[in-house]
C-alpha cells in the first residue's frame, strides 16, 4: 500500500473538490470506531466496508481497496486482532496523504 495515487485510481473531475471532506470524513469514521466496543464494532466494520467499497475508486483511493476487502472479510470471521490492524493500517493511509 502506498500514499500515492496510480493512474488506475484517478480521482472523478467531478469529485475533486470533495477530496478534502471525504478523508476528513473517512478519518471520523475510522475514529468513530476506535471507541466501539464488541459486538457492534462488528457490524459498523461490514457496514463501512460495504459503503467504502462503492466509492473509493471512484475518490482516487482504489489503491487501498485490498485493506478495505481484508477488513470486511476479517469482520465477518470476527477477527478483532486483525481488523483492528487494518483500521490501523487504513487511517496511517489517509493521515500520511501527500498534501
Amino acid at each position: 500500500m502506498t500514499n500515492s495515487r496510480s493512474q488506475s485510481s484517478q480521482i472523478d473531475s467531478d469529485l475533486q473538490p470533495f477530496i478534502d471532506e471525504f478523508i476528513s470524513d473517512r478519518l471520523t469514521e475510522l475514529n468513530s470506531l476506535k471507541s466501539t466496543t464488541e459486538p457492534n464494532k462488528t457490524n459498523d466494520i461490514k457496514s463501512l466496508t460495504h459503503k467504502w467499497k462503492s466509492f473509493f475508486e471512484p475518490y482516487g483511493f482504489g489503491e487501498i481497496m485490498p485493506e478495505v476487502l481484508q477488513l470486511e472479510n476479517a469482520s465477518l470471521n470476527s477477527d478483532s486482532e486483525l481488523y483492528d490492524k487494518l483500521l490501523g493500517d487504513i487511517e496511517n493511509f489517509f493521515l500520511n496523504l501527500p498534501k
